[in-house]
């Protein structure tokens, strides 16, 4: 059995919607047994999987990864250190709360005792699904399961955390409401009032409300014969989650002092002396005491009559005697005596002068030693095993955290190697790691059991993604694109999980300009904009994954109308067959095809005789080159050409790039025409094609240098207008900053 969901209702940052996550099962790091010696001892599977066995919650900051975390620990644990505590109910929910008790108390009037208020409360959800052919116990869920679950796959908890005395938190309502009458009045009356008269409705009713007492109660959840809703009832036995489950958290920041490491290790080491068998343990008890022995004779022969006689001189000796003898134990031993470095090319180098990130990891390590330690050895688990990893990326530079993955599953491998035993327990990592999200897609070579998650209308939402949800097509012929869309993760696409907007564009010109022109606009300069180029047409394989990520997302793309000599080789012509090269300018649409398959996939045709301004599917906008003047461009290029035909300093970039076409075209018979830019801006497309890179930067060089705004080139309006969409998608305003022709 295993952990199959939760759901939190109205916990910190969740409300009533988007708000579960799906766990892996625990196959990946058991650890499977193929062979058993003549002592009886199992040979284990080394080859476990552990990127497929993570959970992976990932997401920026505060918007809701840790509080899962924090939700286990408190359901399962509910103890003095963890438990659920009004202050975890979500306050915008307490707050819409707080204004209806308000509203009924004023309604009612001097009939205010007959008014029944609804308690506040969270709900969980956890689903445990139970596998087929299992030596797994499932003692500790009869209490949730009926006659006829025998052959349930999955068994749902619900718990609540709610109020216990329903007369006390109705009290506390009614005093909190009168409170708030009578700093209104005071307000009214312009009266010096104490305390209440600066405080909001929801300071005066949330204190009143910590004073009432809640409990966490656990609830079965059936559907009664002839009923289609499931209902549920309270389990009025001892049932505690802590039979079931147990989790074991390694945090965020767990390298506090330069001793941190010391005091891992010897916790596992004390626990391995007290574990390890009687022989060995006596044995090493008689050393121990041996060198109590010869300490103690040692001190006495030389420091006893000395310190005794100096008391002497101030009491009488036979008053006070000081018996001085030596007390090494164990437990002091490990404590004081132990020293742990680092070994480095040679040398032993103290642990205080190792870096953070290498002590991070090895903390991580050793936590993971130490459970594994505890591990219980029994064949049969009745209980759920959980291993929380938070943002583990701390200290860490990011080659390391890119390796992180492979380090935990070389080091589990290792363990349960060492320990002979099946590691039955789940392993979920928090992150904000870019890099540990490529180590876990492409280690596990899936975007399975990855939980995004992100903040939407003052509340946290989580989308549980896997291949099916983001995959472009279940077709044969588009597993290729699938393909290419988890390779291009590993490059940069895995930033779009952790930015506030996306900009996916198709060359090397416009990913390396793009970023020049956001950073003059303050409104872009202070959001995360991820831009990355996808190296061709290929942004409608991202469609479904930008969709679950609900970020807004521009993709820039290129009319590229097809051609007379593209549809020529089309057909077949030989190579050494010369085409004549047109480079007659479009005029109209009518009639044109375009090659780019983004276009094609997002209107369901090639043909762009009436093709809209712009493409608009849910959270994405498509743009692409539209009419300049009496031409339609078909490129970044040759847009940005047509857009800035007499800037001075485009055209110093296209006479450093291209000196003998530039003169060809804009300084025939000793005479500088600019407008020729614009009568033959195809044709420097076609003659830039092979240096677009060099085009690229060294208009980035330019515009560096330049630092008179006015005499910038200015972006193509296809592109201002997506970038106007997309700072409206991020804060319902216009854009600023950029120069429109």
């Amino acid at each position: 059995m295993y952990l199959k969901k939760i759901q939190m209702k109205n916990f910190r940052k969740y409300r009533e919607d988007h708000n579960f996550f799906t766990f892996v099962n625990a196959d990946g790091i058991k650890g499977k047994s193929i062979s058993t010696d003549k002592e009886g001892k199992s040979d284990l599977d080394k080859d476990i999987d552990v990127a497929s066995a993570t959970t992976l919650i990932v997401g920026k900051n505060n918007t809701g990864k840790t509080s899962v975390i924090q939700a286990l620990l408190k359901i399962i644990k509910n103890n003095e250190n963890y438990g659920l505590q009004v202050r975890d109910i979500n306050f915008h929910y307490l707050e819409n709360c707080f204004q209806h008790y308000l509203e009924s108390f004023r309604f009612a009037a001097e009939d205010v005792e007959k008014v029944e208020f609804e308690p506040p409360v969270i709900e969980f959800v956890i689903t445990i699904a139970l596998e087929k052919d299992s030596d797994d116990l499932v003692t500790n869920l009869v209490p949730f399961m009926l006659l006829g679950d025998v052959d349930r796959e999955e068994i749902e908890i619900v718990i609540k955390y709610e109020i216990s005395e329903k007369d006390k938190f109705k009290d506390a309502v009614l005093k909190a409401c009168k409170q708030v009458e009578e700093r209104d009045a005071e307000k009214r009356s312009n009266e010096k009032g104490h305390g209440n008269r600066t405080r909001t409705d929801f300071q005066i009713m949330f204190r009143e409300l910590e004073k009432v007492p809640f409990q966490m109660s656990y609830y079965q959840r059936y559907i009664e014969e002839g009923e289609k809703e499931p209902k549920i009832k309270r389990i009025e036995s001892n049932f505690r989650l802590s039979n079931l489950m147990d989790i074991k958290c390694i945090s965020a920041n767990n390298v506090k002092k330069d001793s941190a490491l010391t005091e891992a290790f010897n916790r596992i080491i004390s626990y391995r002396y007290n574990n390890i068998v009687d022989s060995e343990r006596q044995e090493l008890d008689k050393n121990i005491d041996r060198i109590n022995d010869d300490l103690t004779q040692n001190i006495r022969e030389h420091h006893h009559a000395a310190i005794n006689n100096a008391i002497g001189e101030i009491v009488a000796s036979d008053a006070v005697k000081v018996n001085l003898s030596t007390d090494i134990t164990e437990e002091k031993r490990v404590r004081s005596f132990l020293l742990y470095e680092y070994e480095e090319k040679g040398l032993n180098i103290p642990e205080n002068q190792f870096g953070l990130g290498y002590t991070h990891l090895v903390m991580i390590i050793a936590e993971l030693i130490d459970y594994m330690e505890h591990y219980p050895e029994e064949k049969n688990n009745s209980k759920i095993n959980l291993i929380a990893i938070e943002e583990p990326e701390s200290f860490m530079h990011p080659q390391m955290q890119e390796l992180f993955i492979k380090n935990i599953n070389d080091a589990l491998k290792k363990l349960i190697e060492d320990k002979q035993r099946k590691l039955n327990s789940q392993l979920i990592v928090t992150t904000h790691s870019s890099h540990i999200l490529n180590s876990k897609i492409h280690m596990g070579n899936s975007f399975d059991d990855i939980c995004y998650v992100y903040a939407e209308k003052r509340k946290a939402c989580v989308v549980n993604l896997n291949d099916a949800s983001v995959m472009p097509s279940e077709k044969e012929t588009e597993k290729n694109d699938f393909a290419f869309l988890k390779k291009h993760i590993k490059y940069k696409v895995s930033e779009l999980f952790f930015a506030d907007a996306v900009i996916l564009v198709e060359g090397f010109a416009e990913e390396t300009i793009l970023p020049f022109y956001l950073e003059q606009d303050k409104r872009f300069n202070k959001r995360y904009i991820s831009i990355f180029g996808i190296s061709g047409a290929h942004a409608f394989i991202y469609e479904n994954l930008l969709k679950k990520l609900k970020i807004p997302a521009l993709i820039i793309t290129d009319l590229d109308i097809r051609r007379t000599e593209d549809k020529i080789n089309e057909h077949g012509k030989q190579k050494d067959e010369k085409v004549q090269k047109d480079y007659t300018q479009v005029t109209t649409l009518a009639g044109q095809e375009t090659s780019n398959k983004t276009i094609n996939h997002f209107q369901k045709t090639y043909d762009i005789s009436n093709i809209c301004p712009y493409m608009e599917v849910e959270n994405i906008r498509i743009v692409y080159q539209r009419k300049i003047g009496k031409y339609y461009p078909a490129s970044f290029e040759e847009a940005f050409i047509l857009t800035n035909a007499e800037n001075k300093l485009l055209n110093n970039v296209l006479k450093a790039i291209k000196p003998q076409i530039y003169k060809k075209i804009v300084q025939s018979d000793n005479i500088t025409d600019y407008k020729q830019n614009i009568e033959q801006s195809y044709k420097w497309q076609k003659k830039l094609s092979g240096d677009k890179g060099k085009f690229a930067s060294e208009l980035l060089y330019q515009l560096i240098v330049q630092e008179d705004l006015n005499k910038r080139p200015a972006l193509p309006n296809y592109i201002l207008d997506g970038l106007e969409w997309l700072i409206n998608k991020l804060e319902e305003g216009e854009i600023h900053g950029f120069k429109r022709n």
